[in-house]
């Protein structure tokens, strides 16, 4: 988030010279699509089948959910392009990292791509410490808790410190819950681009156009394969954890030095709005469904 600020800071004030124009998308774009390759490294598919089904059903349940709310809200708003969508996934799935997946496949601007990253960010932030101050407070166990807090926040590292405040149960269940989560970018992106597909007939005269899946996608199923089989150490998961981190901030900064700052304004206001009713929906939903179905764990 504050790579985006600043870049966007920069970008309107001192202006981008054309000379760091070749820097800047390529780390707006390979940067970004390698930082989602490397985050597939910290998915076991083993460990996700071990969360128990009330958890797992309340993933596939609730990511879907969502994303259709948003799409939902975004008509009644009356909000264009691919914002309602973005802050879908970004809201459903991991935050950031959903976003920097799904932009290419719905083809979205570096603006609305910029402004769904900056509202989930501050959102997640916000999450983060509302958690942490409710963790010994609401009436769950500390199971329950870990769940509800890997069903609810945005992003891998504040959904695994909202479960941490609890203490190392809740933390191992939050984690393998939000990796659940992480694990529907796969058939999320798979999905969109068979709507777009369909879509695409009405507007050429019946003809879809082919359903594409971004090659980075599928390096990321891969490496979540490559890592449930064993085969990276856990010094490589954790130097493979620090240059994810890194790109995407590399990333992050590029996007916001493209962002036109009166495209942001006009759109940023209604993101954070929207976003936040996305987040309060899930956490509210998810919390009755801990409460209910996975207390007395």
């Amino acid at each position: 988030m504050i790579g985006i600020i600043l870049g966007i800071i920069y970008g309107n004030t001192a202006g981008l010279q054309a000379a760091l124009l070749p820097g800047v998308n390529f780390g707006g774009k390979q940067f970004l699509e390698a930082a989602v390759v490397i985050v597939g490294f910290r998915m076991n598919f083993m460990d996700l089948a071990g969360i128990g089904l009330p958890a797992l059903m309340a993933v596939l349940l609730t990511v879907p959910g969502v994303l259709l709310l948003a799409i939902l809200l975004g008509r009644l708003f009356r909000i264009q392009g691919n914002l309602p969508l973005l802050l879908g996934v970004g809201t459903a799935i991991c935050g950031s990292s959903a976003i920097a997946a799904i932009s290419p496949v719905l083809k979205a601007s570096k603006t609305e791509s910029a402004v769904s990253i900056s509202a989930i960010n501050i959102l997640s932030a916000i999450g983060v410490l509302v958690f942490s101050w409710l963790s010994y407070i609401l009436p769950l166990s500390d199971t329950a808790y870990g769940i509800w807090s890997g069903l609810s926040m945005q992003a891998v590292p504040t959904a695994i410190a909202a479960a941490g405040a609890r203490g190392e149960i809740a933390l191992e269940a939050g984690t393998l819950v939000k990796m659940a989560r992480v694990a529907m970018l796969v058939p999320t992106s798979l999905v969109i681009s068979m709507l777009l597909s369909r879509a695409s007939a009405g507007t050429n005269g019946g003809k879809r156009t082919a359903v594409s899946m971004p090659l980075f996608i599928i390096l990321f199923l891969l490496a979540g394969i490559i890592s449930t089989l064993g085969f990276i150490p856990e010094q490589g998961l954790g130097v493979l954890n620090w240059l994810s981190t890194t790109m995407l901030v590399v990333a992050m900064t590029a996007i916001g030095l493209s962002v036109n700052f009166a495209a942001l304004k006009k759109t940023a206001g209604a993101a954070l709005g929207k976003g936040a009713f996305l987040f309060i929906i899930l956490t509210v939903v998810s919390y009755f469904w801990c409460l209910l179905l996975l207390n007395n764990n």
